[in-house]
């Protein structure tokens, strides 16, 4: 009896997590050199030995009614896109009317309203206008804003009407420029103006200009202000000059949604996780989540949030595993150089914390990188079966009636099948007879029949297969199985 308690206080003393009283039933009169080593082998995921912490029942749930979710605010619209698509509409409407006579009246008038527009570019707007006076107002107004790509619809970018596109020096447009256009009274263009004017926060009605713009940092497009996503400047405490701290930078919110949405990943994240970087290179200010929560996806914002909490803990120094089977997630003490297994409690999936590849019996006793280069000999081996596969289609023939796979020997290209059906040996064509090939005498020189191009009943098809085989071959060569 004194030896058996030696044997448990010894073996509760080295093995402290593992139940000795269950240990001893299950091996008993095993020496304690024996023992020991049995329990060093024991997988970290293995819980038959562990003890069990009895865990108290949790309390009955209470239910509550769910508060009322508030709708999200929609997003702002952009009144540059929005007017842009209106003036569209009316030039397409336009277009569709009966040419006018010239009149240069009005088309000094356009010289004067858009004074940076070449004087060559004004002429040929309404030439191309048929000089339909509402079309060329809206050619020479877009491309005067430098918004001529919005014409890409009507007028293709590669129309010669834009290879006199080239804006001049700036300059004020004359004074009473809008009263001459409604003194003018070209009616159809007054209703274009009249358009303009409910658009008077983004628009100069003096001098006809575009205001509150801004150019999309990753797509180079203007769009209003009102829809712009910028870094924030007050986070950028480290600026190193003033001039830095007033630089701000702008993106439309098709790009922050197509831009988050593929790197949710990978974007850097500001350190607290307030937000994201600014996407320009090495601008430390931040692009805070709530500017943007509302433009993505569910399953974005999600692994944003997961992302922003597992890094928020880990500043605080706790370390929290997460299942990828289930999501389960589990504060974890050791690291993963002690600890190597992550058995999920929940659904019992074990997985390597290091390399995150499933622990299982092919990673069991296998270093992480041996594991990936074994799995990277089973691709190359799978790869190359098919490949294989591939060049045997190639040298072998199918009966395309009874599936029997054969290679000829000698003889012509009329193969004729145990079954009964018959096919071409060259080109594979099925229920053939001998008037599907060349009768011809061949030509001597050319060594092929210039009258038809049927097969040949003798010819050998070796050749020909042999060139598809290395090119299979020299595809396969090119690629990399990672």
């Amino acid at each position: 009896m004194a030896d058996a308690a030696i044997l448990r206080e010894t073996l509760t003393a080295i093995f402290p997590d593992l139940d000795i009283d269950a240990v001893l039933l299950d091996f008993p009169g095993v020496p304690l050199d024996n023992l020991a080593n049995i329990l060093y082998e024991i997988p970290p995921y293995m819980n038959t030995y562990r003890k069990v912490e009895q865990l108290a029942a949790p309390p009955p749930a209470v239910v509550e009614e769910p508060e009322p979710v508030a709708a999200p605010e929609p997003p702002p619209v952009d009144l540059t896109d929005e007017l842009c698509n209106e003036l569209v509409r009316r030039l397409r409407e336009d277009l569709e009317t009966d040419k006018m006579p010239p009149l240069n009246a009005f088309e000094h008038l356009l010289k004067d309203a858009f004074p940076t527009l070449k004087p060559e570019f004004v002429t040929h707007c309404l030439e191309y206008a048929g000089n339909r006076r509402v079309a060329a107002f809206i050619v020479a107004f877009l491309a005067f804003n430098n918004l001529s790509d919005r014409l890409n619809s009507v007028v293709p970018n590669k129309h010669e009407l834009f290879k006199h596109l080239e804006l001049g020096e700036a300059a004020d447009p004359p004074p009473a420029v809008m009263d001459k256009f409604i003194k003018a009274d070209y009616q159809n263009v007054n209703e274009v103006i009249d358009v303009l004017k409910t658009y008077d926060a983004i628009v100069d009605l003096e001098i006809l200009v575009l205001t509150h713009q801004f150019t999309c940092g990753i797509c180079r497009e203007r769009y209003s202000d009102n829809v712009a996503i910028s870094c924030d400047q007050g986070a950028n405490s480290n600026a190193d000059a003033a001039g830095d701290a007033a630089i701000t930078h702008k993106y439309c919110p098709e790009c922050i949604k197509v831009h988050t949405d593929l790197n949710a990943e990978e974007m850097p994240l500001l350190e607290g996780g307030a937000g994201l970087k600014c996407i320009e290179h090495e601008c430390q200010r931040p692009i805070y989540i709530s500017k943007i929560r509302s433009l993505l996806k569910k399953h974005v914002i999600n692994r944003l949030d997961e992302r922003i909490q597992a890094e928020s803990l880990a500043a605080l120094g706790i370390h929290i595993e997460r299942c990828d089977a289930c999501d389960y997630a589990v504060e974890l003490e050791k690291p993963c150089e002690t600890n190597k297994v992550f058995a999920c409690p929940q659904c019992n999936k074990a997985k390597c914390r290091i390399c995150k590849a499933d622990w299982d019996d092919d990673h069991f006793g296998v270093k992480c990188h041996e594991l990936v280069e074994m799995q990277k000999r089973e691709k190359n081996d799978k790869y190359m079966k098919g490949v294989y596969a591939r060049m045997n289609e190639v040298v072998s023939r199918k009966c395309h009636k009874c599936n029997l796979q054969f290679v000829k020997s000698d003889g012509c290209n009329k193969m004729v099948c145990r079954c009964g059906s018959t096919q071409c040996y060259l080109c594979r064509a099925e229920n053939v007879d001998y008037n599907h090939f060349c009768r011809h005498v061949y030509d001597s020189v050319l060594r092929r029949c210039t009258q038809c191009t049927k097969c040949s009943l003798y010819a050998d098809a070796t050749a020909a297969d042999n060139v598809i085989v290395e090119k299979i071959a020299e595809e396969a060569a090119k690629v990399t199985i990672e």
